[in-house]
């Protein structure tokens, strides 16, 4: 085989071999949303949604989406898979399709706060609480919540995401039960430089994504890079720590990574509803 013929040979398989990698990803198609998807953990929004299953972590996947945002359901049953993800967290990784693999995206987490930081999160989120509400929060000890952080394209991590007066940012809920463990994860489909997390598609078009779990845990919530406090928030009064800086230090001790877990990822090539 001379010299012309053996580089022709040799750029035909790697087209094969490519178009090999890029046929093993599962495609998936995303329902139109009847309305607004509640991310609370049950599944009432999702009767009738097709499911995708990812062969290695048994993890149930189904996909919603308006003109704005994208749902999606994991299912997860495997106890393995289950205790990598309490670990660690699930990242969502997005990126065109059919390209390499994706690297920017949204982390969400579950982590426990102490009640006066709890309270101070959930205001700042928007929501309203009675002062008998608080005394309640008070005297039951820590409360899980949870938590998005924005990942960058060089593996930054921000936030914990914040509010905006024109965009939601990510949010998630969960819930277990006999038929294993509900998380619902809410996306918007802005761009990442609009609001952080931001997935960066339109409806209507093809995205990839993939999601990872497991592994060692992230120092996320103990490092500096990760935080945000409201400018409005920053520096205190005659050295005394303002809510928000009492909320990002409580996170330092609760942030300790667990034992390493086993890791997972799943891919998927998903072409989003057309919701107009």
């Amino acid at each position: 085989m001379n010299g012309s013929r053996r580089s022709l040979w040799t750029a035909g398989l790697v087209l094969l071999l490519a178009g090999t990698a890029v046929a093993q990803i599962p495609r998936a198609s995303s329902r139109r949303a009847a309305g607004p998807v509640r991310a609370d953990g049950a599944i009432g929004d999702w009767t009738g949604t097709a499911t995708i299953r990812d062969a290695k972590s048994g993890v149930e996947f189904s996909f919603q989406n308006d003109g704005d945002r994208l749902w999606v359901l994991a299912v997860v049953k495997d106890a393995k898979a289950l205790e990598s993800l309490e670990s660690t967290g699930l990242t969502v990784l997005a990126g065109p399709a059919g390209r390499k693999k994706p690297v920017r995206g949204v982390l969400f987490l579950v982590r426990a706060l102490p009640p006066e930081s709890y309270i101070y999160w959930r205001e700042s989120q928007g929501r309203l609480l009675s002062e008998d509400d608080k005394r309640a929060i008070r005297g039951g000890g820590p409360r899980e919540d949870t938590f998005a952080f924005a990942v960058g394209a060089r593996g930054s991590v921000h936030g914990p995401l914040r509010r905006q007066r024109d965009a939601e940012p990510p949010g998630f809920g969960f819930s277990g039960g006999p038929e294993g463990a509900v998380y619902e994860f809410e996306i918007p489909l802005a761009s990442p430089d609009l609001v952080p997390g931001g997935l960066g598609v339109r409806d209507g078009e093809s995205v990839r994504l993939a999601f990872e779990w497991g592994g060692a845990a992230r120092k996320v919530l103990g490092t500096k890079a990760a935080r945000e406090t409201p400018p409005a928030e920053q520096g205190g009064l005659f050295g005394v720590a303002t809510p928000a800086q009492e909320f990002l230090n409580s996170l330092d001790s609760l942030s300790r990574p667990r034992l390493e877990t086993r890791r997972f990822s799943f891919a998927v090539e998903l072409t989003l509803a057309d919701a107009r």
